[in-house]
């Protein structure tokens, strides 16, 4: 038995892995260094295992050049520091 997560991804914002479903567009100044670490977990603990199919991130946009940024709180990784985590992730277990 596979497991696909239909989505996933944090905020950038403090404690954003409490609750990691609240999406008030208001809620939280900036805290790229909390969605690098819990999208890091994330791949620690599941990328790994046999059961785990891999998922889709939450939140992709189709203009990239218009989205995120390191001013944004919300859930895209799209042109924060965690995007090079997500990439680095992906490429490590292709090659794996």
């Amino acid at each position: 038995m596979y497991f696909l997560f239909t989505e996933f991804g944090y905020r950038s914002v403090d404690f954003a892995g409490k609750e990691p479903w609240v999406s008030e567009r208001s809620k939280g100044e900036v805290n790229l260094e909390a969605q690098n670490n819990l999208t890091t977990a994330l791949f620690e603990e599941f990328w790994k295992e046999d059961w785990f199919a891999g998922g889709f991130l939450w939140k992709w946009f189709v203009n990239y050049n218009e989205v995120g940024g390191v001013e944004n709180n919300m859930f895209t990784p799209q042109n924060k520091p965690v995007e090079d985590i997500i990439r680095g992730y992906y490429l490590y277990y292709d090659e794996n």
